[in-house]
């Protein structure tokens, strides 16, 4: 993975939001970045829901097909839903998942790390 190594000098002045002191260091991923995850799928959600979509909970996909004017989705209760279009989000495992769609995937793994501070207040 593409990365530079930072002094806290580098930090500071690439980033004037960040206020590193001298003896620190960084890890800078060009790629990489910061989501806050639950932000994000409230206002998905929100936005879904106002143009008419809805999400379904807990329901396990068994299986999908598609046709030139609709999509189904068929789940382990036996339920079928029929729509226009399919979002799907499988992460690492939609390369298989999609494998017969023949669709150009690339997986990247992006770790999240935490490290234990002494001080806290620094951040």
């Amino acid at each position: 993975m593409p990365h530079e190594f930072l002094t806290a000098q580098e930090v500071n002045e690439r980033f004037p939001a960040w206020n590193l002191p001298d003896e620190f260091e960084a890890n800078f991923d060009p790629q990489g970045g910061v989501m806050k995850v639950g932000n994000v799928f409230a206002a998905f959600r929100q936005e879904l829901e106002a143009a008419g979509g809805r999400i379904i909970e807990n329901s396990q996909v068994v299986g999908w097909s598609a046709t030139d004017s609709a999509v189904e989705v068929r789940t382990a209760d036996g339920t079928v839903f029929t729509g226009k279009y399919l979002i799907i989000t499988a992460g690492a495992w939609a390369g298989k998942l999609l494998a017969e769609l023949d669709v150009p995937l690339t997986v990247v793994r992006k770790p999240v790390i935490w490290y234990d501070v002494e001080d806290a207040a620094l951040y």
